[in-house]
């Protein structure tokens, strides 16, 4: 979503529209890394009880407790890249550089009324 000429209070809605749309439609990175840090600690958790000596009935089940942390951490990876691509496409845009402006850099481009990476004027304050 990009911004074309408009005033303080159209800059506002959209904002908050694309904010509203980002909060309800992707999933924090935060989240999603600590999936996959937790995916890795559980695997090498899992490798070292593996490479004991059990039966080979507790064998089966730790390797295939060690596959679905490996599959936590591929779908992690799939998210992650999903949750990136939604954020730029549902985010309000300057249409100079193109970053975002939403959350805290949409915050200073409401006080000043110019981008808060290039500088450029959006809005008359």
């Amino acid at each position: 979503m990009s911004i074309t000429g408009m005033t303080r209070e159209q800059f506002l809605s959209q904002k908050t529209e694309s904010e509203r749309r980002i909060r309800h439609r992707v999933v924090p990175v935060g989240v999603i890394y600590s999936i996959r840090l937790l995916s890795v600690l559980a695997g090498i958790l899992l490798a070292v009880l593996l490479s004991t000596r059990f039966a080979s009935g507790i064998r089966t089940a730790i390797l295939g407790e060690l596959g679905i942390c490996v599959l936590l951490f591929v779908v992690g990876v799939r998210a992650e890249r999903d949750s990136r691509r939604q954020f730029a496409e549902l985010a309000l845009k300057c249409p100079e550089c193109e970053r975002h402006l939403v959350f805290n850099h949409a915050e200073k481009t409401v006080e000043t009324g110019c981008c808060s990476y290039c500088g450029r004027r959006l809005f008359d304050s």
